[in-house]
């Protein structure tokens, strides 16, 4: 499951498991977007990953580096799990 997916799971857990639906409303978005973007067909900006994060409870800042750890870049993930160490 991807980060973005885990976010969305979080908000609406914090939201007594609302809806997409909710979460979309919530996060300022389309249900569409949200769909996609935890399905993985659409990545999730990071605008909308600060706001995902504030409304689960979670760091922004953790859930950006964990948002492009998501890469297909070996070299470009080892970079930002080493950064998320470093902050943690």
């Amino acid at each position: 499951m991807s980060y973005a997916a885990n976010l969305i799971d979080a908000i609406r857990a914090n939201n007594d498991g609302c809806s997409d639906y909710r979460a979309a409303k919530l996060l300022g978005v389309s249900r569409q977007l949200v769909s996609s973007m935890r399905s993985g067909s659409r990545k999730m900006t990071e605008d909308v990953a600060i706001k995902a994060a504030e409304l689960a409870n979670e760091d922004p800042k953790i859930a950006l580096i964990r948002l492009n750890k998501e890469t297909e870049n070996p070299k470009v993930r080892q970079y930002w799990e080493e950064i998320e160490q470093q902050i943690q």
